[in-house]
Order: C-alpha cells, then sequence, then structure tokens
C-alpha cells in the first residue's frame, strides 16, 4: 500500500504524454489493471479530455486510463484500458481512475461504463466487481467467448453547480455504493472530495479494498 504522505493528482491526458505513457507502460511490465495494452497515439491526440493520469507529489506518473464516450451507443462510455505501477496498487489509485472518468461521462449525459476484458485474466475480473461492474450477458458465439463485457450505471446529477468566481465545475454524483462524492475540476486537474465523514470513511474503506 502506498505512503499515507502521498498525495496522488489525477487531470485529462495531452497528446504529449503519449511517449511517457508507453515507456512507464513498459518499465511497470505489467497486462494491464484492465482492458487491452494496446495504446495507439490516436487515443492521446482524440480522447484526451474524457482519458486520465495519476501523478505522484513529484508529478510522476502512476497510473493512467484510456477511455471515451461511444459513438454508436451514445448512453455508453468505454473503458478501453486502466494501468497502475504495481508500488501504489492497493492505494485507491485504479478506483479514482474509474470515478474521474465516472465524472467525466457523466458531464456528458452518459449513463453507463464499459469495459471489456479477456475472460482468462482473473484479476481484470476481480477489479471490475470491486469497481461496481457487473458482467453483461455473455457472447454464445464460440469465437467471442474468450472476451467478456463488464458494465457499471451512472447516476446522472440533476443540477451540475459551478463556481464562476472559482473556475470549478463541481458535479455530485452517487458513483460508489451509497458514498457520495465530489469531483472538483481546476483546470486540468481534479480532486475527489467526500461530502462528510462517514461518506469519507465508506470512500477510504473502499479504497482499502480495492484488488488492484
Amino acid at each position: 500500500m502506498a505512503s499515507t504522505d502521498v498525495t496522488f493528482r489525477y487531470r485529462t491526458v495531452t497528446s504529449g504524454d503519449y511517449l511517457g505513457v508507453v515507456e512507464a507502460q513498459r518499465i511497470w511490465g505489467s497486462r494491464g489493471l484492465v482492458g487491452s495494452l494496446s495504446l495507439e497515439k490516436v487515443f492521446f491526440d482524440h480522447f484526451g479530455s474524457t482519458s486520465i493520469i495519476a501523478e505522484d507529489n513529484d508529478g510522476s506518473l502512476v497510473g493512467f486510463l484510456i477511455g471515451f464516450p461511444s459513438l454508436d451507443n451514445t448512453t455508453r462510455g468505454h473503458i478501453h484500458t486502466i494501468d497502475v505501477q504495481s508500488g501504489v496498487r492497493k492505494s485507491g489509485v485504479g478506483n479514482n481512475l474509474v470515478l474521474c472518468f465516472a465524472q467525466t461521462m457523466v458531464s456528458r449525459g452518459v449513463s453507463e461504463l464499459s469495459c471489456t476484458i479477456r475472460t482468462d485474466y482473473e484479476e481484470q475480473t476481480t477489479f471490475l466487481q470491486v469497481t461496481g461492474f457487473s458482467p453483461e450477458t455473455r457472447s454464445t458465439e464460440p469465437a467471442e467467448q474468450e472476451f467478456a463485457t463488464f458494465i457499471r450505471p451512472l447516476i446522472i446529477p440533476r443540477s451540475p453547480r459551478v463556481s464562476t468566481t472559482q473556475a470549478e465545475t463541481v458535479f455530485r454524483g452517487k458513483l460508489l455504493g451509497n458514498v457520495f462524492v465530489l469531483l472538483v475540476l481546476e483546470g486540468r486537474f481534479a480532486r475527489l472530495e467526500p461530502l462528510n465523514e462517514r461518506h469519507a470513511e465508506a470512500l477510504f474503506a473502499a479504497n482499502l479494498s480495492e484488488d488492484k
């Protein structure tokens, strides 16, 4: 588990992040926390505003999520891949990447998230289930049975609140069981805040229980 004095910062992806993410993925040597390992620059050039990077106090990359809204199913936001540095797994980074992406999709009117994984990657299945995803109906086609799609419903907030004096947009969403969190977007950066102490304890407990 990561040290308690480490603060992780979450921001949207830019085209300039591509080489750094690819190099980090090579160094980490994992097969990905969730989804595909294939990362093309097109994701960074065209889906940067809906993809998320996690950084530590020093600005070093510790995790990322590449995701985008579906063009064919406008109610769905799709997670292409999530990866987190092994040294900070089980610290809540993976879960918070999902939360940040969920809030981005909520702001666009999306009502559910999806992610497709290989069925033989048990750790990916566990991570998705811990973060609120459930398996969609499996294909009966033999060629497609090695893959499974997981779905997570989102609750769209009734009234996004905008603070013009601080140039912050705050969304309220029920994204983690009965825990309400605020995601405050400040330029390209974001922070997660529970609404009260009870929700803070529940959010913390959920992060501790994260599998990866």
